[in-house]
């Protein structure tokens, strides 16, 4: 058997959430099926191609695939794409692919947006979809960040992407979704019905901390560049909410990339006044070592299609305090894995308060709770199993 595991992006070194899914499905299918696996990844990046060149044809200069490299001994092709800056180009379907993909008897697209699949030319093999999120969910909380120019470009692109994107859902592709509000929007407009499915969670190789062993901080986890995971509302909150409670547990902040200058400028007046600790680029076992240690893991991000980091800690039994986004849905129930607090103009203030109340809360009792529903319902097993039974349907 031959499966194609299509991605952009892909960055094994320090994957974020779409590159973390992928690795974690290409265990399953090694660990459990007999196949050659091969992967392939959309260039995601600004391309240095002289724009004269732009009005020589779409397919010349989208035509190279490079081998770049190897990742648990599946080959890594690389797609180069002209004008990926620009999404209507970067999802352009590619035709100059269909005999490539023809040759696999599975193609799974692992994808933050579906417009993405877009790529994949009209094959007569099997397409498996997993995705978190749509576009236009994803991009709301995108634009305050953005220039002018760079959010009118955007925008101007809307109404193409809403076609490339309702093309995908009326093909004939199955999908996977990691939310029920994403199901619930393709069940509406797809051939075939969604299946609900969690990626799995890796082991820890961290010590499990006993119920009621915590240490006192507070902790999170997420890319330091990316707008959606509110990061200056996080700071902002944690603040607030010691100016009110003195005592408050430190907070510890862990991630990949670089925080923008405006929020490396807000820490720095913050210094004094609150104990807020970055550290960046830290290897998984390391990373573990805080979540497994921490009182409570902490996420205020305006939008999130699932939220891998707040399973991992969920995983090592640390409660959760969120914002309320389609993710955080899927794993907190109040009073038994933590909290979700409203979005709106009074986040902030709320998430504060929030983080006050939590230290009146049976700790003990949520990191017991946290891990039982986590066995119950996002373990490797359970994951694997339903990854493996989708799988074979499709494949019969």
């Amino acid at each position: 058997m031959r499966i194609a595991l299509v991605t952009f992006s892909f960055t094994p070194e320090s994957p974020g959430g779409v590159s973390t899914v992928l690795i974690r499905i290409l265990g399953i299918l090694q660990s459990n099926l007999t196949a050659n696996i091969d992967i392939f990844s959309f260039r995601n990046s600004r391309d240095k191609t002289c724009p004269k060149q732009f009005f020589r044809g779409i397919r010349e200069l989208n035509s190279k695939t490079v081998r770049t490299g190897s990742y648990e001994n599946c080959d890594i092709f690389e797609i180069e794409s002209f004008f990926s800056s620009l999404e209507v180009m970067r999802y352009q379907r590619r035709t100059e692919l269909q005999i490539k993909f023809e040759s696999y008897d599975l193609v799974i697209v692992v994808t933050g947006i579906l417009q993405f699949v877009n790529v994949i030319p009209v094959i007569s093999r099997p397409i498996l979809v997993q995705c978190a999120t749509r576009l236009k969910w994803e991009r709301k909380s995108q634009y305050p960040e953005m220039s002018l120019l760079k959010r009118v470009v955007l925008k101007l692109q809307v109404p193409i992407l809403a076609i490339m994107e309702r093309r995908v859902v009326r093909s004939k592709a199955r999908f996977l979704t990691e939310n029920e509000r994403m199901g619930d929007w393709i069940a509406k407009r797809s051939l075939s019905p969604p299946d609900l499915w969690y990626p799995p969670v890796a082991n820890s190789e961290a010590m499990m901390v006993l119920p009621g062993d915590a240490k006192k901080y507070f902790i999170s986890v997420g890319r330091f560049n990316d707008p959606r995971k509110g990061w200056s509302r996080l700071v902002d909150a944690y603040a607030l909410a010691v100016s009110a409670c003195p005592d408050l547990p430190e907070l510890i902040i862990i991630g990949w990339g670089d925080f923008p200058e405006y929020l490396k400028r807000k820490l720095q007046l913050l210094e004094n006044q609150c104990q807020i600790h970055i550290f960046p680029n830290l290897s998984n076992s390391e990373r573990d070592k805080y979540l497994t240690g921490a009182s409570y893991f902490l996420q205020t991000s305006f939008e999130e299609g699932l939220g891998i980091a707040a399973l991992e800690a969920l995983r090592v039994g640390t409660p959760l305090i969120c914002s309320d986004t389609d993710g955080s849905r899927e794993y907190i129930r109040d009073g038994i894995t933590g909290a979700r607090v409203p979005q709106g103009r009074r986040f902030t203030e709320a998430f504060s308060e929030k983080l006050i109340e939590s230290q009146t809360w049976d700790h003990k009792r949520l990191r017991e709770t946290s891990l039982e529903y986590f066995e119950k319902n996002f373990s490797k097993d359970v994951s694997t199993a339903k990854f493996l039974q989708l799988i074979s349907r499709i494949l019969d």
